[in-house]
């Protein structure tokens, strides 16, 4: 650890030890937000409520679980996603990064748009729409 903070490590270099810790930030929050992930911890756990023993198996295991199983629910998306980046034209603008970052990103968007109910995202439209700056109002 302390050969990592030392020398010509990432602490020589504020700008990407930055975005590495936003990165770290970020991968949680969309762990949980565009995965399956949190629907299998929920239905674990009710599994696991139901069988009459609340604390088996522990927390962490049904956690582990869902984590695999979201995993392998995922890796077909995350593989065309991947193919995607790699096969986009390389270049060097923030225009094309941000197009192949656009078109990678469609089947994620899939994925959401197949298994999420339409009312569902129809509410949190509207939701983003209020909280939005010169959105309307809130009721």
């Amino acid at each position: 650890m302390i050969a990592l903070l030392s020398g010509s490590g990432v602490a020589d270099r504020p700008a990407e030890l930055l975005v590495l810790i936003v990165v770290l930030a970020v991968v949680p929050a969309a762990l949980v937000l565009l995965t399956s992930f949190l629907k299998m911890a929920v239905v674990l756990s009710i599994a696991r409520s139901a069988l009459g023993a609340p604390q088996v198996p522990p927390t962490t295991a049904v956690t582990g679980l869902a984590l695999v199983l979201s995993t392998l629910v995922m890796a077909p998306v995350a593989r065309r996603t991947a193919d995607l980046l790699t096969t986009a034209p390389a270049g060097t603008s923030l225009e094309a990064r941000l197009g192949a970052l656009d078109r990678a990103s469609g089947p994620t968007r899939e994925f959401l748009t197949r298994f999420a109910r339409p009312d569902d995202r129809a509410a949190f439209l509207d939701v983003a729409r209020r909280l939005a700056p010169g959105g309307p109002a809130p009721e």
